[in-house]
């Protein structure tokens, strides 16, 4: 399989995960019925039964001779189980993409390191492996604040930066 169709097998399965999941039980209007049923057709599979991201999935996925993913959608393993929380599934989805331990990362540190993942940028990768977005600045690493709170007569480590700028305005009006 080649990189752009993983790209987009992996934008498929996000899409199918984040939204698909959560509409899966909801009726389809009328209109969209005859689109369906043809995708449904494309993907050879009975129509009615699955959304317009899956069936699309679907059809990705037998285009790209990629079976697992297929069947993945087939089977309906993308959908929430009721008795799991729809976004841990999403997100036990989107680490098992990103080839890491569920549980670890946020949807959003997931979805960087899937992107930079294909982008081929390591840099990126460590950055989002590492979970260095959590770390905050600390007083030592930030003069600005230290001399804030210095010229306010304060210790820098009880007061967040914002505090200490909105005490500075109290005392400049």
């Amino acid at each position: 399989m080649t990189s752009s169709s993983k790209t987009m097998v992996l934008s498929a399965v996000i899409a199918a995960l984040l939204s698909g999941a959560a509409f899966a039980g909801v009726a389809a209007p009328a209109a969209n019925a005859s689109s369906d049923a043809q995708l449904a057709a494309s993907a050879g599979v009975q129509p009615g039964v699955y959304t317009a991201a899956e069936l699309q999935a679907i059809i990705d996925a037998k285009r790209d001779n990629d079976s697992r993913t297929a069947n993945y959608f087939i089977s309906g393993a993308n959908r929430a189980n009721p008795a799991q929380n729809t976004d841990s599934v999403g997100l036990e989805q989107l680490a098992r993409a990103a080839g890491v331990q569920p549980g670890q990362y946020t949807q959003a540190e997931l979805v960087g390191l899937i992107e930079a993942q294909k982008e081929n940028d390591a840099v990126r990768v460590e950055y989002w492996l590492s979970h260095a977005n959590r770390n905050t600045p600390d007083t030592a690493s930030n003069p600005g604040k230290i001399q804030l709170a210095k010229t306010l007569g304060v210790n820098p480590d009880d007061y967040s930066l914002s505090e200490l700028v909105l005490m500075q305005s109290s005392i400049s009006d």
